[in-house]
């Protein structure tokens, strides 16, 4: 097998586990405690991953993880308050709503990128429009 291949199959078993954290996690009731402490310590260590993964300007936060866990395809634009980022292909949200599990946007996605781009412009304001859970699309606009 090809570093390819086994990176692909990494990937594959990584999204699948969030899905089954998802799964678990309502299944035993514990979902919402489980998330709200998630999306605390992602806003709280958001500089340190940005850092980690390099993200040094507000969209590489949306553009990088997607590419590493290859999960999500952000599309990128600019405007005169900041910029908006589009996502219409998410394979965990996918395997989530297979898996009838509750929305893993927040807890497994949007935090974690909040978090980074707070974590490099603390002024910013992330405002989250749709996601994939119940739209075509997942829109954020990052204000900064």
């Amino acid at each position: 097998m090809t570093n390819e291949q086994h990176l692909s199959i990494l990937r594959s078993l990584f999204t699948r586990l969030q899905a089954e954290t998802m799964f678990r996690y309502a299944k035993a009731g514990i979902l919402n405690d489980i998330e709200g402490d998630r999306i605390k310590l992602s806003l709280a260590s958001g500089e340190n991953s940005a850092q980690m993964l390099g993200v040094t300007r507000p969209e590489d936060a949306f553009t990088k993880p997607a590419a590493i866990v290859d999960c999500a395809s952000w599309e990128i634009s600019s405007n005169k308050n900041g910029l908006i980022a589009i996502c219409v292909d998410c394979k965990l949200a996918a395997m989530c709503k297979k898996l009838e599990t509750p929305s893993p946007c927040r807890m497994y996605c949007l935090s974690a990128i909040e978090g980074m781009i707070k974590g490099i412009a603390p002024q910013s304001e992330f405002n989250v429009h749709s996601t994939l859970w119940n739209s075509p699309s997942c829109k954020v606009e990052v204000k900064f």
